[in-house]
């Protein structure tokens, strides 16, 4: 899974840093827990959010906003690298 080049760029340029969650069970009603905190690469981060998917939800925060999640993997919220405090 790759993220948009233009996310990449932008989260870099801004020094953005990324929390990867898995929810806890039971999915519906769990709670996000976080795994890996103040991640500094987009990539990485949602490397790591990959690698916890085939056993919980996963998802990328960042500054409380979802950036992605194993539940719509195809949707990137490009939109929340601009509003985060860079």
């Amino acid at each position: 899974m790759t993220p948009p080049p233009d996310d990449i760029l932008l989260a870099a340029r801004r020094g953005l840093r990324f929390r990867v969650c898995k929810k806890e069970r039971p999915p519906r009603q769990g709670r996000w827990r976080t795994v890996h905190r103040d991640v500094d690469a987009l990539e990485t981060a949602l490397a790591l959010a990959v690698e916890l998917a085939p056993s919980a939800e996963a998802a990328v925060f960042v500054d409380g906003f979802t950036y992605w999640t194993s539940a719509t993997p195809d949707l990137f919220n490009s939109t929340v690298l601009k509003l985060a405090p860079g």
